[in-house]
């Protein structure tokens, strides 16, 4: 009997390097890497580099998502921490609703492409990390379709495993989410 196909989304090669493997074990995995939230191509490009080294030590398929920032641009709009509305919120915080709209938006490109693949499951990394909201992950997962695998992979110390297995790839490891807003606000999330 064959093993289910997942399609996991990975937010970036660290949060997935345990993940990955976990769901080998129950699961044929492909990866996708979906991320035009990142604020540069360079950004990108460094990002996508840890994703295929993550993909070629596990001997998982990689799928790449088209990079166009300003295509996400435009859906947080209004949501920049120094817009008028942001200003009036107090300046729109990590985990906010900038961040739900991105979640939902790579949620979204993670769907599309696991109904083109003919998958029996999708997930997203996004969980993992204590910098994210991962309830907020979930329940937006959930309400887009009912192949998500809902997994919170920050149980059972998934974020230490998931830095552990970067550090043994020698991962690029980033110092902030990937916008220029969490840019901005000086996040350390990944170096720790």
């Amino acid at each position: 009997m064959s093993k289910p196909t997942l399609l996991l989304h990975l937010c970036c090669g660290p949060c997935g390097a345990h993940i990955s493997e976990e769901l080998k074990a129950d699961y044929q995995v492909s990866l996708f890497f979906a991320n035009s939230n990142i604020d540069t191509a360079e950004e990108f490009a460094k990002r996508l580099a840890a994703a295929q080294t993550l993909a070629e030590y596990h001997g998982l398929p990689l799928v790449v998502d088209d990079y166009n920032h300003a295509e996400w641009l435009a859906l947080v709009k209004g949501w920049e921490d120094e817009s008028s509305f942001a200003k009036a919120m107090a300046d729109e915080p990590e985990k906010g609703e900038r961040c739900r709209l991105c979640y939902r938006y790579r949620l979204l490109k993670t769907v599309d492409k696991c109904a083109e693949l003919g998958g029996d499951y999708f997930a997203t990394s996004l969980s993992v990390s204590p910098y994210k909201d991962g309830e907020a992950v979930v329940l937006i997962g959930r309400s887009l379709s009912p192949k998500f695998l809902e997994r919170n992979f920050s149980q059972n110390n998934g974020w230490q495993k998931s830095i552990a297995a970067a550090k043994s790839l020698k991962l690029y490891r980033q110092n902030y989410c990937g916008c220029e807003f969490s840019k901005r606000q000086g996040k350390e999330a990944f170096v720790n």
